[in-house]
């Protein structure tokens, strides 16, 4: 009966009391809401660790975060990467002469530059307070070229306050087969570092970057000491075989752009004439010969659509149109027996100025032959039929070459064709002239 009673009695109790569930359900839900806010702050924090907090963009931390996930990506699935390293020309002063607030307002125009010719799927970071960086996955050489020169042209293209900015640029770029964040990173700064050397407001492929000429040649002389008397013999049973690879591409060269039909063949023959009489050697002639003739060789790389349009190109038709020395180098880079060949056809289009592309080259920076040669390739332009134009009177070219001495042409070399017209050369093609190149090897 006492338990009964008691039972009872509790029962009572409870029935008049409130009950303490709700209150525990009560604090459940807030607790809960107060560890959502923790991680959103949580997350918050994250963010903003791995941003840049004035221009908005990752900064360095998450780049390095990000590229270790593409490498992976790349390796994976065998495709490239690359690295843009962006700097703005002589941002130091500007900052110094009209403050910090300017120069945040500069730097965010210039990110909006950045952030307008990117993709959805490159990513733009800080990489240092006036270095940006851009991630280009699956992305290549000639790819990543050509957004660093469309970003370079936007840029200078700019107002910004009423003043024009320019920006230097290093490109690195890992292929299929692997590489490492170090190398990547390594490479496109001292790309960067070299065209800010070479005169700013410029892009460089960290394949531009060459060995200083001195390490290039001890290597050149104790290869030769150790190839050389076993490859003699193998070039001259390898020389057909180059011989009917190289016109080979020419043939297909013309296929796709029917106005190189014979003109490689013309400008090589007369570009040997005139390093005849500027004092070229036999040796420096078989590369002068082969420079010429494959001089227009990367427009292979060009879509048919740009190369045989009709009419004229939109500026990003020529941004493209002028990566064709790019990718002839890139092309006849990896041919040992081709590259003493490769400065025609990558700087044939530099002038003597420095507004040449596409690397800027001026004076006597541009490799002699290429000077040589950029001559003779105007000039047979000028004397042959174009579908928009007739070709030229001799008089008439001749006057356009010495008048652009001294800004697209080097003046010595304009000089020498000069001296040779006025001998009786007319420097026109000759069907026996293809029959008397020098010999190759």
């Amino acid at each position: 009966m006492r338990s009964t009673s008691n039972r009872n009695n509790l029962l009572r109790s409870t029935g008049n009391s409130p009950s303490p569930l709700p209150h525990i359900h009560d604090k459940i839900v807030e607790l809960e809401a107060q560890l959502e806010e923790l991680r959103r702050q949580n997350a918050r924090l994250e963010e903003q660790a791995l941003c840049d907090s004035l221009t908005g963009l990752h900064n360095r931390r998450y780049l390095i975060e990000f590229l270790g996930r593409e490498l992976a990506q790349c390796r994976r699935y065998r495709t490239p990467l690359s690295l843009i390293l962006l700097n703005i020309d002589h941002f130091g002063a500007y900052n110094e002469n009209y403050g910090q607030s300017a120069g945040d307002i500069a730097l965010q125009s210039i990110v909006n530059v950045l952030l307008g010719h990117t993709r959805t799927n490159d990513v733009a970071t800080r990489y240092s307070p006036e270095v940006f960086a851009i991630i280009l996955p699956c992305t290549d050489s000639p790819g990543a070229r050509h957004l660093a020169e469309r970003l370079r042209i936007a840029t200078a293209q700019q107002t910004i306050e009423g003043h024009h900015f320019t920006i230097s640029l290093g490109i690195s770029t890992l292929p299929e087969y692997g590489g490492t964040i170090a190398s990547l990173t390594h490479e496109a700064e001292t790309a960067l570092h070299y065209a800010k050397r070479q005169g700013r407001d410029r892009s460089l492929h960290h394949l531009d970057v060459m060995e200083p000429p001195h390490t290039l040649l001890k290597k050149k002389e104790r290869a030769e000491s150790i190839f050389l008397p076993i490859t003699s013999d193998l070039l001259k049973d390898l020389t057909p075989i180059y011989e009917a690879t190289i016109h080979g591409w020419l043939r297909v060269l013309e296929m796709k752009d029917s106005e190189t039909e014979g003109h490689s063949e013309r400008v090589t023959a007369m570009t040997l004439r005139l390093a005849r009489h500027m004092g070229m050697g036999e040796e420096e002639l078989v590369a002068v010969r082969w420079g010429a003739l494959l001089h227009d060789i990367g427009k292979i790389g060009v879509p048919d659509s740009i190369l045989q349009k009709p009419g004229s190109l939109t500026p990003e038709e020529w941004d493209i149109m002028r990566l064709h020395p790019v990718y002839a180098y890139e092309m006849l880079l990896p041919i040992p027996f081709l590259q003493p060949t490769l400065s025609i056809p990558y700087c044939h289009h530099e002038r003597w100025d420095g507004s040449g592309y596409p690397r800027r080259l001026r004076g006597e920076e541009i490799p002699f032959m290429a000077r040589l040669f950029s001559v003779i390739d105007v000039w047979d332009a000028l004397c042959s039929d174009r579908p928009y134009r007739k070709a030229w009177e001799q008089e008439r070219a001749l006057e356009h070459i010495r008048a652009n001495s001294g800004t697209q042409f080097d003046p010595a070399v304009v000089e020498a064709f000069d001296t040779l017209y006025k001998q009786g050369d007319t420097l026109i093609c000759h069907p026996h002239d293809i029959q008397t190149f020098p010999a190759l090897g």
